[in-house]
């Protein structure tokens, strides 16, 4: 029976060296000299990074990593644009995104779905034995679609069962240099059940550099009470501008740690927790990412190292001395940055603020006259003091007050429902009304953030929302707009939008027959490549070309196709 066991055991360590084997092997996604631009982990507004991003020209290919089979493709206006999906026998799923187009075998199996479902945008999935392909096999070709700020390949490694993104610095990791270290650029510290300075309010200090390159906090700072630390810092690369996030945290209090965190897998139904990874108020405000070394009662990522986190990150100043802390940051390769700072134990008799908090995992329901917001249990993230606010009039061009739900910086988990009675009811269409999110801060504050599909009952209009914040209800009574540019580079172009409600849907056709427009929500163009083989030049061809908006409003165009 021992016997068994070890032989077992040794079958076990074989198949692990011959996983580990297969990953150290694998190809980069490009032939040439890895340039990122964007890193695991790195923060994103409601999301992690969950990926690398690689500079690469507008139709560079793009190799599969590892043998494998195309296990899905979607194509959408938005998010990912054209992405790849190839599973591998190793147990891990590799993400090719934002592309041009599709290596020709697999570009003409969408276009034919495309075409049979009439639709543009799909989400094809195939098993194991439908598209096989080789490692370095050119699968596609990088592009600019979708959400994507610019050319560039965004690429992944999921775990296949669970699906969450892992690291895939792991899988490549001599394939790019990378010896700048990360720096750390301030420190907050934050009240909690205490004060800073002789204050309520958070305390943000820049670090200045030391004589050996570490940096340190100079200025004097003096607590009492419970209070949480939060760190801006960015992490940089070999031959390149841009900034990246930092892959690991940690922080000593008198040269104990007390808090660590280290990202190298993330989970895609936690992405919005990012909300309670940083101090979120300090992100809509100023624009600045700290990250918090705290851990709220809610939050559940999995990149903590809960042994080294005492008591969730709250550090109690209740000695009248001197506290010495000290941050730690790193990058994948190990390249590290300290930042040394005390803050100095003073009691204060200036009372600490408090007031009545509602329990994260409990709901809650706001129930007005006008308004009304129902948060399900362990959509927040914290305890938490809710508060409602609406405005006296009704500005032109809204159809109700403007009801506030504060504070509006607070993450919300999960999708509360929101109704507001519609103040000016006068339309007999009520499919057209539909409420709007208003930014509370910023350059944009008090224009529309995000349009919402609602719905009609009895004078009430009702949706889901994520955010806490301003909202009003709107009507859209425009059509949406269409403007034909004729034949750019043997493409046939609209211009196609909606400055209202959003646009739903968009359909071309030539003589009555669907054509396949693609369409990028960056520039709002659609396109269609001319089938020179079925349309010939000299003739005269009809053309329909027909968009509709969230609100039901329809465009039609109609022309001739002559080239």
């Amino acid at each position: 029976m021992i016997k068994q066991k070890i032989y077992l055991l040794c079958i076990i360590m074989i198949l692990c060296a011959v996983n580990c084997i297969c990953i150290a092997q694998q190809l980069p996604p490009l032939n040439r000299s890895l340039q990122l631009t964007g890193n695991f982990g790195e923060l994103r507004t409601n999301h992690f990074h969950s990926g690398l991003d690689f500079r690469a020209s507008i139709g560079t290919p793009v190799h599969a990593v590892d043998s494998g089979y195309v296990s899905r493709i979607s194509v959408d206006a938005g998010g990912y644009g054209n992405a790849l999906y190839i599973t591998h026998p190793s147990g891990v799923t590799s993400v090719y995104a934002h592309l041009n187009a599709y290596a020709p075998k697999i570009e003409k199996i969408v276009t034919e779905q495309q075409n049979n479902l009439e639709y543009y945008a799909v989400n094809l999935t195939f098993s194991p034995n439908e598209l096989k392909v080789e490692k370095g096999e050119i699968v596609a070709y990088t592009g600019n679609r979708g959400s994507s700020g610019g050319p560039h390949l965004h690429f992944e490694i999921r775990d296949t069962q669970s699906e969450n993104p892992i690291e895939p610095l792991t899988y490549i990791k001599d394939k790019v240099t990378d010896t700048r270290s990360p720096q750390i650029k301030a420190v907050a510290i934050i009240p909690y059940n205490g004060v800073v300075n002789s204050s309520n309010n958070t305390k943000t200090i820049k670090s200045v550099t030391t004589e050996n390159g570490n940096k340190k906090i100079s200025a004097r700072i003096k607590a009492w009470g419970d209070i949480i630390l939060a760190l801006k810092a960015f992490d940089y690369m070999n031959g390149m501008s841009n900034i990246y996030g930092v892959h690991y945290v940690k922080l000593y209090k008198d040269d104990e740690l007390i808090y660590s965190s280290h990202i190298d897998t993330l989970s895609f139904d936690k992405g919005r927790q990012i909300n309670s990874y940083i101090d979120s108020e300090e992100w809509l405000k100023n624009r600045s990412l700290f990250m918090l070394s705290y851990i709220a009662k809610g939050n559940t990522l999995n990149f903590y190292e809960e042994e080294d986190v005492k008591n969730r990150g709250v550090i109690t100043i209740d000695e009248e001395r001197i506290y010495k802390f000290r941050y730690e940051v790193a990058d994948y390769y190990g390249n590290k940055d300290e930042c040394v700072f005390e803050i100095e134990g003073e009691r204060s008799d200036l009372p600490i603020l408090e007031c009545e908090k509602v329990p994260y995992n409990q709901s809650y329901i706001v129930d007005e006259d006008q308004f009304k917001f129902t948060i399900p249990a362990y959509a927040l993230y914290d305890d938490y003091a809710p508060q409602y606010i609406k405005t006296d009039s009704i500005l032109k061009g809204n159809y109700s007050q403007i009801h506030s739900m504060e504070p509006y910086y607070l993450g919300v988990d999960k999708k509360c429902r929101l109704s507001i009675k519609i103040d000016i009811d006068t339309l007999s269409d009520k499919t057209k009304y539909y409420i709007a999110s208003i930014n509370s801060v910023g350059k944009n504050r008090g224009k529309v953030s995000k349009e919402y599909i609602s719905t009609y009952k009895e004078g009430w209009l009702t949706t889901q929302v994520q955010n806490f914040g301003q909202y009003v209800v709107k009507a859209d009574l425009e059509k949406p707009h269409i403007k034909y540019h004729g034949i750019i580079n043997g493409e046939l172009r609209f211009t196609v939008k909606d400055l209202e409600s959003g646009l739903r849907y968009f359909r071309g056709e030539i003589d009555g027959e669907f054509v396949l427009f693609t369409y990028d929500i960056k520039d709002k163009i659609a396109r269609y490549k001319i089938n020179t083989q079925k349309y010939s030049s000299g003739n005269n061809y009809s053309i329909t070309f027909t968009a509709i908006d969230n609100c039901g409003n329809k465009r039609e165009y109609k022309g001739v196709l002559c080239y």
